[in-house]
Formats: C-alpha cells, structure tokens, sequence
C-alpha cells in the first residue's frame, strides 16, 4: 500500500508517526473502502433482485403476491406492519406510498446498517445525508449536488414529486420527494437506469440521461446520495515544532475535505506563533 506522504513523520522530519502515516491509519481506511465497495454491490444486486420478483409474472401491489412484497418492505424496512386489508384497498395504497420503504428494504438487507437513515418517507434520509455533508459528519451517506459528483453504480438519487418544491438547498421532512437507486451507467450513449419502488404500482426501471461527465442531467432529479469511505478522524503524536509540542490534530472526517496539519517553516505560510501551516489533501494515491 502506498502512504500519502511517504517518508515524512511528525513534524515532517521529526521522528515520530503522523496518524496518516500509521499502519492503523492505513487499515481504517482500506476496511472502509471495501465496506463501501462491497455495500454498492449489494445495494444494486438488492434492487434487481427485487425488480425480478414484481416481472416474473408482472405484478401490481393490490395483487396478492404483490401485497406480500409491500408488506416485507414496510416490516423489514421501516419496522412497519400493514394489514393485507390495506394492502389490497387501492385508496390505503394511494394514500401511503411504500417507495421509500422500498429503499430502506433495500439498505437494510445490502448491509448498511445503523448508518442509514431508514424513514417511511424519501426526504428524511435526503435531508439526513445533506446535512450529513454539510456538517462534515462521520459517515459513509454523504448527500451531494447533481454537478458535483458522478454517478456511480448503487448510488440514491433524489427528486422533487407532485411540485413539493424540494431542491438541496430547501429539501425538508414532510416535502414530497422519490428516490431510486442507480444500477447500470451506459457513459458513452449517456444513459443511466435506475430501479424504484412504487413506481407503476411495482418496483420499475427507469432509463435516465446523464452527461459526459457522469453527471444527472434528467429534469426534476436534484440531489445524489453517495456512499464514501471515511478518513479516520486520529490524534497526532505530540512532536517539537519550534520548542511547541503540537501536531495539528484537525484532519478531515470526509473523504474529499482537506484537513489542516502543522508544518516546519519553509513548508507552508508562516504563521504568529512562529510555525508553519500547509494544507493537506486525504485523497489518497493507492
């Protein structure tokens, strides 16, 4: 495994183990990278397994096998049981849409854990992994504008519904929104399909546009939830930086934020107390 910075320690000379530079460090991430690999793959087999079930023959959700699959999303995604009688009443189904359900069935069985945010309704966990963004929280669900990132295979994405008015800057719980999950990218014809539930009262496919970037580009979509391994948040070991025993130890809790570290003069901006600042970037070359 190649380190960041090879060949530095504290202080970038002294002679003790920056946490970057730790074979502990090291292991933190690698395990979150295949925990996020791995949970992709699940998250897109999950969504085709369950788009196979409601086309093998096609079902609707007042159908019986398909009010079997509803209620398994309702009690295995959000805790929730629903009686076959409201199941099989188009105005209850109607009236509780089970999309989001879906998506949390889903997150559940992939293996996702206590990190999702499961919720009966999409804007909860759109307004959850935003914020989680925002705020730098410590966590692989990490909710981004359209432009910023790619799309990649098990991603969420999110979009308004019935004129709710929901953006990524205005998305709140209560406002109406949908969600599906990404599972094939077609980047050379700039197609993007994705699966949803409550989609044509079954779980569907859809085909979606993106750009040569990778990039959503169908109208009403606005926000992308991703999946990102996370940068150990460690201590440094205290070094002498002109006679000052201090290792920054603010380093990004995200895996694309750059942290802030402590330098010898001459490698960044002198600073009042007499030692240098520099920016580092976690994005790791291995």
């Amino acid at each position: 495994m190649i380190h960041p910075f090879p060949g530095r320690t504290c202080g970038f000379g002294f002679g003790l183990e920056q946490p970057w530079e730790s074979r502990e460090w090291h292991e933190q991430i690698r395990q979150s990278l295949e925990r996020v690999a791995t949970l992709r793959t699940q998250v897109v087999a999950m969504a085709e397994r369950e788009y196979g079930e409601w086309h093998n023959p096609d079902l609707t959700e007042t159908m019986p096998a398909g009010r079997t699959l509803v209620s398994k999303y309702w009690r295995g995604g959000v805790r929730r049981t629903v009686s076959d009688g409201d199941l099989a009443s188009t105005t209850w189904q109607d009236a509780n849409p089970w999309s989001a359900a879906f998506i949390s069935y889903v997150m559940r069985e992939a293996g996702a854990g206590s990190e999702f945010p499961y919720a009966s309704a999409h804007a909860a966990y759109i307004r959850a992994a935003i914020d989680n963004r925002l705020n730098q929280v410590r966590s692989i669900f990490q909710g981004f504008r359209l432009v910023e990132r790619a799309l990649e295979l098990g991603d969420i994405i999110a979009r308004s519904r019935e004129h709710s008015g929901a953006t990524y800057d205005t998305v709140r719980r209560g406002m109406l929104t949908h969600c599906d999950i990404v599972t094939e990218l077609e980047p050379a014809s700039g197609v993007v399909r994705a699966i949803g539930g409550n989609v044509h009262q079954n779980v569907d496919r859809k085909t979606l546009s993106m750009d040569t970037d990778g990039h959503l580009t169908t109208p009403g979509y606005f926000a992308v939830i991703k999946m990102d391994p996370v940068i150990p948040s460690l201590r440094a070991s205290p070094c002498p930086v002109h006679s000052v025993d201090a290792c920054d130890d603010t380093f990004s809790r995200s895996w694309r934020t750059p942290g802030i570290v402590n330098c010898l003069p001459g490698e960044g901006a002198f600073d009042p107390a007499g030692f240098g600042r520099c920016t580092c970037d976690p994005e790791i070359p291995w």
